[in-house]
Formats: structure tokens, sequence, C-alpha cells
């Protein structure tokens, strides 16, 4: 087969630690609407999942974004058509939804699950690790509720505080509930309850990568913006009426207002940069926890708004010599599987091919038995990250699994062709498209392969 050489012009998903000023131009926003195929343009809510997909919560049904286009999910999808005011994944990858009046689904790939609310005054969504359960808040009984197979329940919590909001937060890492109580922002856990400020107009603005985000609004208009973090209130930012001071950095990419202004602030940083006009309608800051990526995907009243950290890259001819697939791993990294001329990494300073030797002798100690010997670096479109954060590459030889440099290879039969990859989220399966038949793997090893039978109606969605 000829070589064919190709210009590869990509959106880099890894995220940049940058410390200095950056112009305006050098952080472009990138901004859908019903018009690109987003369902409704105010987005209320916003999660982006463990594989990238991002999933859109508006005032009129949900939308999942890969990238390129959005699907929507209305009533005639199963889910409903109304607001979406919250949006979490749970450790099975399956996405749940809140919404008004009473309304609660979970969405597992194919099909919404839908549960009956008793009270349409619950608030706040939160999946709880330690149980693997969906708790919520119902702000007039002053209740926690949690969803148990088909039904939701309330909670008993011994000695609980009364909330003044109609949202509290949870935090798994210490499973400790965060509330305002009182005019003061205090914590529980187990029983105990902790006031962490004096009284004053406080608000919680939501948990990011851990850190609790406190709000305390103050004469004239100035605003103090904290974080709460190892039993400490810091505070890292004030906001006055046109002006703004910023006293600590924080380790992961932070976006807020001053004075109808967005600005960004970098990783470790205390040079905030100017980016445009603020985002109309900018929700709480539960947004803010998105995995590593180069977009910073922001909800506003007048669509999906991605703040661009690190630009496009434009390699030259033959930097990428034939990318017939491109996926980015659980650290930043994207891949690109060249078809015939093997697999490149890049780390967003440096382009690197992948030595032959780290996988192709996977594959040839798979077929060894079988007296073959595949042929090396055939890779083919779809490839993918699945739920656990393993990339999932298609060869011809059959497909790879890979993470933190190291990598499996899967066989099933004599012939594993893998033209194509998708995940199948409710059965937890890997399904691949092969010469002339489909197969299923198990997403952990032994990886159990089987042969897809029923045909259309499994593949039904893929």
């Amino acid at each position: 087969m000829s070589t064919v050489n190709c210009q590869l012009k990509i959106l880099l998903f890894g995220l940049t630690l940058l410390t200095g000023s950056v112009s305006a131009q050098q952080r472009p926003v990138v901004k859908y609407t019903v018009r690109d195929g987003l369902v409704q343009n105010q987005v209320l809510s916003l999660l982006k999942d463990s594989r990238g997909y991002v999933w859109c919560g508006t005032w009129y049904g949900l939308s999942r974004f890969n990238g390129e286009t959005f699907e929507n999910y209305t009533e005639a999808e199963g889910l409903w058509n109304g607001r979406v005011t919250r949006l979490v994944e749970d450790s099975d990858g399956f996405i749940w939804i809140s919404g008004d009046n009473d309304k609660l689904a979970c969405f597992d790939g194919k099909n919404f699950k839908k549960f009956k609310l008793p009270t349409p005054n619950y608030k706040g969504l939160h999946f709880y690790s330690k149980t693997k359960t969906i708790r919520m808040w119902e702000s007039e009984k002053q209740e926690l509720w949690e969803v148990k197979g088909d039904t939701v329940l309330p909670i008993r919590l011994s000695k609980f505080p009364k909330s003044d909001e109609q949202i509290v937060y949870y935090h798994p890492t210490t499973d400790t509930y965060f509330l305002i109580h009182n005019r003061q922002v205090v914590s529980y856990r187990e029983g105990r309850t902790t006031r962490l400020t004096k009284q004053g107009e406080w608000g919680i603005e939501g948990i990011t990568h851990g850190d609790v985000h406190i709000q305390e609004s103050l004469p004239a208009g100035n605003l103090q913006r904290y974080v709460f973090r190892h039993g400490q209130l810091i505070p890292f930012l004030h906001v006055a009426t046109e002006d703004f001071s910023l006293t600590e950095s924080l380790p992961y990419p932070y976006v807020f207002t001053s004075n109808n202004a967005l600005y960004y602030l970098p990783p470790h940083s205390r040079q905030a940069e100017h980016i445009g006009e603020s985002p109309p309608g900018m929700g709480r800051l539960t947004f803010l926890n998105q995995k590593t990526s180069s977009i910073l995907w922001i909800p506003t009243e007048k669509g999906l708004w991605g703040l661009m950290l690190t630009g496009f890259k434009n390699f030259k001819d033959g930097e990428v010599p034939y990318a017939w697939s491109v996926v980015e791993d659980s650290q930043g990294k994207m891949l690109f599987l060249n078809y015939w001329k093997g697999v490149q990494e890049f780390d967003e300073k440096q382009l690197r091919f992948i030595p032959q030797k780290d996988y192709f002798p996977k594959a040839i100690a798979s077929y060894k038995p079988l007296n073959i010997t595949p042929a090396p670096d055939t890779w083919y479109y779809r490839a993918l990250r699945d739920q656990n954060g393993y990339c999932w590459l298609p060869d011809g030889s059959g497909p790879y699994r890979y993470k933190d440099a190291k990598w499996d290879f899967v066989r099933k039969g004599r012939s594993s062709m893998a033209f194509c990859i998708a995940e199948d989220i409710k059965r937890k399966k890997i399904v691949v498209a092969s010469f002339n038949y489909f197969y299923t793997i198990d997403l952990n090893a032994p990886f159990r392969t089987d042969s897809i039978r029923g045909g259309r109606n499994y593949l039904r969605g893929y």
C-alpha cells in the first residue's frame, strides 16, 4: 500500500500548566447553540463524563456532545420535555439526570429508567461513593433521600442541621456534607456539625476538584471567594465593582467574572487572563469538575461555551503520517494510530513513536498457537477510552488495550480483526466490528469474548 502523508490538525485535549499572561486571541472561545445541534440554548447543567462526552442539561431536554455533533434526548427518546437541572455519573458510567417536579432518571447508554419521587421539592444530586448510591436533598422536609433499587427512600441522619438554602453539598472523599445554617457555612459528619464561618451573607458555589468553593457577599457589591481545603478556609479572590485581586493560586483551571468580563486563572498562577465578554447566565461552579482537557466547557443561557486552554496544534506534512484514529488516554496524552506507520504519542510538548516492541509481541504471542504471524500496525478506525480509563485501539490483528504504558491484546478465534470499536456501558463490554461479524469483549481481564447473536437488535444504538 502506498504511503499517504497527511496534515493533521487536532484540538489538544491535555491540560497545560501555564503561569504567564496570554492574550485573548490565544484563548479563543467556541460557542455552540441550537444551530449547531444543541437541543436548547439555555444550558443549566453540565457534565463531562469518564469517556469524554460533554452532557448539557437545558430548559428543554438533554444533549450529549462528542466534540463534533450533538445527540439529543427529550420525551421522544424516553426522557422528558423540560428542565434538566443536575447531571451526575456513577461508578458504572451511568448518567443520572434530575429535573423539575419530581423528575429523576438514569441513562445506561441505551435506555432511560425513570424514578417516581414522592415530592417535587428535592434539590441537589450526588453520587455517594461508599454505598454506590445516588443521594438527594429534599428542601421542604429537610431530608436526605437515597435511591435503592426502584424506589427513593428518606435517610435519617442524627442531628442533621436545618439548611437555609435548597441545596446541600456532599464531599465524598471525607464523607462530609456542607450547607448554609443560620446564615453561616457549616459542615456535618457522623452526627457532628462544625461552624466554618461567622454569620453573614454566604453561599456555596460548589465542590470542585475536592475544594469546597464558598462566596461571601460584602457591602457595595463586593465579593470574597474562598476554598475550604484540609480543614482551612482560604481566601483567594476578591471581586470589587470594577476590579479584582488574587491572593492565592489554585491547582486547577478556574474561571470567574468581574465587571461584565470573563477571566481565566491558569493552574498554579495568580495572573488572571482576560478572555472577553462575560457569559450570560454562567451557572454554579460545579461545571469546573472536568477531567484533563484542552477545553473548559461552560454552561450559559446562550448555548454551550468552550474556553480553549491550549488552542490548536498544526502538525507539518509527514509528522503524523497516516492517522486513522485518535484517542486521548487517561493522562491527557493523545495517541495517533497511523495505518502501517505505527502509534504516536503526543503530550503537548513532544511527539514520539511508541516502540513497536512495547505492544506487537503481545499479538505475536497470542497467535503463536495457531502458527499465524500477524501483520504489525494495521490500525483502523474508532479508538476509544472506556469508563475505567483504558484505551481500546482497533488493529487488523485484533484490539489492543492500553493504559499507563501497559498493553494487553485480545484475540477471538483465528480472525480477530478490529475495524471499529464501541463500548456497551450497560453490559460492561467492548463491541468489536470485525471482517464479517461482530463480537464482544469483557472490559476486564481475562477479557472473555463472545460472538454477538441477535444481529441488528443487539447493535441498535451503536
